[in-house]
């Protein structure tokens, strides 16, 4: 289960190779050079399609909707956590949207390298560190109790926390104990920079 997030009008270089009719009947080479076509394809035309599983999606989607509030962007409603054909319809649209994120993201001096987290806090944290050959530690390490999850949203009031804009951290909460603990849901920050790159190519895009 996943979002793709196809572009409506991309800068296209090449022509997009199509899928064999009889696929099942090829050798393996020939699957492979299939594959290896399309891969080269999709590399020279980086505003054609985008995928992100769930758990990537949910945090490029929030991060998109408190850059589009934090620039003051007069897009319409948005719902991008849906696969219902969402997104922007202008190449205009899309680069003031890659703009407000680039201009978020350079003002976060915890994201620097393409390796760096971006957090979007859903209610579900995972605690960092802890004994993985331990069960009960590590069944509290990946699923804390309610009460300590109250406990962490709770410090996360907008404002309330370095790094935090609404749902969005960029570094972990640090509880009465010295533990810490971040969001389950992240995205790295290089994985954002290929989302920008697709913004700037799409011509406007629609989540499926």
């Amino acid at each position: 289960m996943g979002m793709d997030v196809s572009g409506l009008n991309p800068k296209l270089v090449g022509v997009e190779p199509k899928f064999p009719g009889n696929y099942d009947e090829l050798s393996d080479k020939e699957q492979r050079a299939y594959w290896d076509e399309r891969d080269h394809f999709l590399e020279n035309n980086p505003g054609f399609y985008f995928r992100a599983n769930v758990w990537g999606w949910r945090p490029i989607a929030e991060l998109c909707i408190h850059a589009i509030e934090n620039s003051g962007l007069n897009f319409e409603d948005i719902s991008w956590h849906y696969n219902d054909g969402d997104g922007l319809k202008t190449q205009e649209d899309c680069d003031l949207l890659a703009n407000a994120l680039e201009y978020m993201l350079e003002e976060e001096e915890n994201i620097v390298e393409d390796d760096d987290l971006i957090y979007f806090n859903s209610g579900m944290w995972t605690k960092m560190g802890g004994n993985y050959f331990n069960r009960e530690e590590y069944r509290e390490m990946i699923h804390p109790k309610e009460d300590k999850c109250d406990e962490l949203n709770k410090r996360c009031i907008p404002g309330g926390h370095t790094g935090m804009k609404s749902r969005i951290l960029f570094t972990g909460v640090v509880d009465d104990n010295g533990d810490v603990y971040t969001p389950s849901h992240s995205i790295n920050y290089g994985r954002i920079k290929t989302f920008i790159t697709f913004l700037r190519s799409c011509g406007g895009f629609a989540i499926w």
